[in-house]
């Protein structure tokens, strides 16, 4: 049995060595891939640090592709019905949404490249999610029983067409707790469900993005899961808004407020940020962060909110 650690790539370089060094000692091969476009369609550098990360050469599989135009009717495996609905009816924009969810699928493309067999785990995330190892091995013991499945509950309905045919009947999927940082890692937001684990038989017959975005799972969350460090940034805001003009959600419509591809300073963005995630500032110890973070504070000390209040 190999474990894969899968997730999309836009600028995160400080926030993936994190990752990397919590995950290293219970995932085999760690799986990244970066678009040479933003899921608004806008052009991009390739930002990940390559020699960086040589260090973790052994285990890192980095891919990319430069434009969703070109590589989409290459691979129309990696879209489904769910991936490619119309959302104008929840304010946002499809083409976006179609674009996130395809590179969050590519990743079954690069698993299939490296013999990913049905029983191997995998962990599936945003970047910017991180698990800690006792989550991990809690989540392990739901695959012992290597002939069981389970009964598919989903937070959205109708049921996928894999659902109905497989008699609603699945190997384990589900979900962890993870704490919830925003902009800064003592800046603390809430604690919610996010990443995915499963088999790669599982993703066979449904994609990553589908499973994520219907809330797909055959057990509960696990509580104590980790972390999320979400618009981490290292400036005053420039990622901020960099990260509002890129991602899936730029130009959902909210009532009363600005379309976040609109925003054109680091003050709207963080206004707007500091709107939709309100914080406490709490402190940063052994039991609420990673072991990494801890024993690196000073290389992250931009990272770190400062202010009283």
């Amino acid at each position: 049995m190999t474990v894969y650690d899968c997730c999309m790539f836009f600028n995160e370089n400080d926030i993936y060595e994190i990752k990397l060094n919590q995950h290293w000692n219970f995932v085999d091969k760690f799986i990244v891939v970066e678009a040479g476009e933003t899921h608004t369609g806008l052009k991009k550098t390739f930002n990940f640090d390559k020699k960086r990360f040589e260090k973790y050469s052994d285990k890192l599989v980095y891919k990319t592709f430069d434009s969703f135009n070109a590589e989409i009717p290459k691979n129309l495996d990696l879209l489904d019905s769910y991936t490619v609905h119309q959302r104008q009816r929840a304010g946002q924009v499809t083409d976006d949404w179609i674009r996130d969810n395809f590179q969050a699928n590519y990743l079954v493309k690069i698993l299939k490249h490296e013999g990913a067999k049905d029983n191997d785990i995998v962990l599936m995330g945003c970047l910017d999610e991180i698990i800690n190892e006792s989550a991990f091995y809690r989540g392990l013991e739901r695959f012992k029983d290597k002939d069981a499945t389970y009964d598919v509950l989903c937070a959205d309905y109708p049921m996928p067409p894999w659902v109905v045919q497989s008699k609603k009947q699945s190997r384990p999927v589900f979900g962890f707790m993870l704490d919830f940082y925003v902009y800064k890692f003592n800046l603390y937001h809430a604690t919610k469900p996010a990443s995915m684990m499963t088999e790669f038989s599982t993703l066979k017959t449904s994609l990553p993005a589908t499973l994520r975005g219907m809330g797909i799972h055959t057990h509960q969350h696990i509580e104590n899961g980790g972390w999320h460090f979400t618009f981490a940034d290292n400036t005053d805001g420039e990622k901020i808004l960099s990260k509002q003009r890129s991602w899936a959600h730029s130009k959902d419509v909210a009532s009363g407020q600005k379309i976040k591809f609109d925003h054109t300073t680091t003050q709207e963005a963080l206004e707007r940020l500091f709107y939709d995630y309100p914080f406490k500032k709490v402190e940063i110890t052994e039991e609420t962060h990673p072991k990494y973070l801890i024993d690196n504070l000073e290389k992250y000390k931009d990272y770190l909110y400062k202010k009283n209040t």
